[in-house]
C-alpha cells in the first residue's frame, strides 16, 4: 500500500522523492501492523449497514463480549437515562439505547483496548479519553439542535477526532513531545510543527488509522478536518457541517479544560462556526453545562478514574454561610469572543450577573453584593490612567476582588491597587479562572 493511495485529493499526497514519504511509509507500515477491529465490532458494523437490522441481532453480537454487555447495561442504568426500573437484559438495553449509541459505545471501548499505551508523560490516556468523550458529548449536543439526524455520527466523530495522537504518542513519542513543546513555546499551531518535526500531523495519521479500520465516512472526515475546514467546494455540505460541529466541540471543551490530548492553542470560536451552529452565549452555557454533567456518567461507563475531576465551582465566601454558588459579576463587550467569560463561569456552576461596558457600572457596583468581579477587556484599547482611575472608583464602591482579562495590550494595574486587582493575559480557560477564584474566595 502506497501512502498516496489513501490521501490523493485529501490535501496530503507525498511524492516518492520527498524525504517525508519515508516517514509516512513508516507510519503506514506501523498502522498496517495494528490488529483489525475486534470481531464483535466488525460484526456489529456489518449488521448495522443493513436497513433490516434488528435489535435481537445486535444484542446477540454484544452478548458474545461479556465486558461490552456489562458496560451497555451500566450505561442504560445510569443517570443519563433516568429509568425508573433497572434494565437487566442486553436486548432491552439495545432497545432503549438505540443502534447508534450501542455502536458508539462498542467502538469507543474496543479502541481503548486495541491501541497500545503511551508513556504517561507523552500522553495521559485517561485525560485523552476524557477529552474525547467530552468532545463527543458536546458535538452531539450541537448536532441535536442543528442536525438531529446526524447527532450520533457527531458523537462518534468527537470520540475519534484525535486518534492520530495515540499513534504519534507511541510510534514517535519523543518527536511528538518535542513538537508540542515547540508549538507551545513558539505560539504556533501544533499541526504545523508536527508536520515539520514528524513528517505528518495527527490529523493525517488519524485518517490513516481510520481507513485501516474502515470506520464510517463522516467521522473519518472529522478526524482529518477538526482543526480547519477546507474550502466549501472540497466536500459536501453534510461533510462540512459535520466537521464544523466537531471543530466547535473540540474548541469548547478545551476552553472548559475537560480532559486533554496535549497542547493546543486556545482561540475564540470563529464566527464561521459559531453563527451557523447557533452557538450564541446562552446556548453555549447550556451546552457546556450539559456536557460536563453527562461526562461524569460516561467516564464511569468507560471505567476512567476521576483523578482529574471536571471543572466545577465548589467554593463559597464564608465557611459558615448557607451553601450557595459564589456570585460573580462579569463585565464585558456586548459582542465579545465566544465562548464568553460569562458562559464559562455560569457553566462551571457560579451564579453570574452580566453587564456590558458603558452600563452605569459604578452605580451598579455600589448596589450589588458580588463575591468577585471579572472584567473582560479583550479587544479594547485602554489607557493606563483611565484604567487606574476606573479601578480606584470601583474600589471605593465595592470590596470585591477584580480579575482583568485581556489580550496583552492592556497595561498592568497601578501597584497602589495591590492584590485587590489581578491580571490575566493568556486565554482564560475554565481551569485558570477557577484557580484564581479559589485563591480569592474561601474554600469549602
Amino acid at each position: 500500500m502506497e501512502p498516496s493511495d489513501h490521501y490523493e485529493g485529501r490535501g496530503f499526497a507525498p511524492v516518492q522523492d520527498d524525504p517525508d514519504a519515508d516517514i509516512i511509509q513508516g507510519i503506514t507500515h506501523f498502522i498496517d501492523q495494528l490488529p483489525s477491529l475486534p470481531m464483535v465490532v466488525q460484526r456489529m458494523l456489518h449488521i448495522l449497514q443493513r436497513d433490516e437490522a434488528t435489535t435481537r441481532e445486535v444484542a446477540e453480537v454484544i452478548n458474545l463480549d461479556p465486558a461490552l454487555a456489562a458496560k451497555l447495561l451500566k450505561l442504560v442504568n445510569s443517570a443519563l437515562y433516568a429509568l425508573q426500573d433497572p434494565v437487566t437484559t442486553v436486548h432491552h438495553a439495545v432497545t432503549i439505547a438505540g443502534f447508534m449509541e450501542v455502536r458508539n459505545l462498542a467502538l469507543g471501548m474496543k479502541l481503548m483496548e486495541s491501541l497500545p499505551g503511551a508513556d504517561k508523560e507523552v500522553l495521559d490516556r485517561t485525560m485523552y479519553w476524557e477529552h474525547s468523550l467530552a468532545c463527543a458529548l458536546c458535538a452531539r449536543g450541537i448536532a441535536s439542535a442543528v442536525s438531529p439526524a446526524t447527532a450520533e455520527e457527531a458523537f462518534l466523530g468527537g470520540l475519534l477526532h484525535d486518534m492520530g495522537k495515540l499513534v504519534l504518542s507511541v510510534y514517535f513519542g519523543e518527536q511528538w513531545r518535542e513538537a508540542l513543546e515547540a508549538a507551545e513555546a513558539q505560539g504556533r499551531p501544533p499541526l504545523e510543527v508536527e508536520a515539520e518535526l514528524i513528517g505528518a500531523p495527527h490529523t493525517v495519521v488519524g485518517q490513516m488509522l481510520a481507513h485501516h479500520w474502515r470506520l464510517p465516512r463522516l467521522p473519518v472526515m472529522a478526524i482529518g478536518h477538526h482543526h480547519e475546514l477546507p474550502p466549501a467546494g472540497d466536500m459536501s455540505n453534510e461533510e462540512r457541517l459535520h466537521c464544523a460541529m466537531i471543530a466547535a466541540a473540540d474548541n469548547l471543551v478545551r476552553w472548559m479544560d475537560l480532559g486533554s490530548s496535549g497542547y493546543s492553542r486556545l482561540s475564540p470560536l470563529q464566527k464561521e462556526l459559531s453563527v451557523p451552529l447557533g452557538l450564541e452565549d446562552s446556548r453555549t452555557e447550556v451546552l457546556l453545562r450539559e456536557t460536563a454533567r453527562a461526562l461524569s456518567d460516561w467516564k464511569a461507563v468507560f471505567g476512567l478514574n476521576d483523578d482529574h475531576a471536571n471543572i466545577r465551582a465548589c467554593v463559597r465566601p464564608e465557611p459558615d454561610a448557607p451553601t450557595r454558588a459564589p456570585r460573580l459579576w462579569v463585565i464585558g463587550p456586548a459582542q465579545g469572543p465566544s465562548p464568553s467569560v460569562r458562559a464559562m463561569v455560569a457553566a462551571m456552576g457560579y451564579e453570574v450577573h452580566a453587564s456590558h461596558w458603558g452600563e452605569g457600572l459604578l452605580r451598579t457596583a455600589a448596589e450589588m453584593g458580588q463575591d468577585a468581579i471579572l472584567m473582560d477587556l479583550r479587544g479594547l484599547k485602554v489607557a493606563t490612567d483611565g484604567l487606574t482611575s476606573f479601578l480606584r472608583a470601583m474600589r471605593s464602591r465595592s470590596p470585591s476582588p477584580i480579575l482583568l482579562i485581556h489580550s496583552g495590550q492592556v497595561p498592568s494595574p497601578s501597584p497602589e491597587l495591590g492584590p485587590w486587582v489581578a491580571s490575566m493575559e493568556r486565554p482564560p480557560s475554565a481551569g485558570r479562572l477557577n484557580e484564581w477564584l479559589r485563591h480569592v474566595l474561601r474554600p469549602v
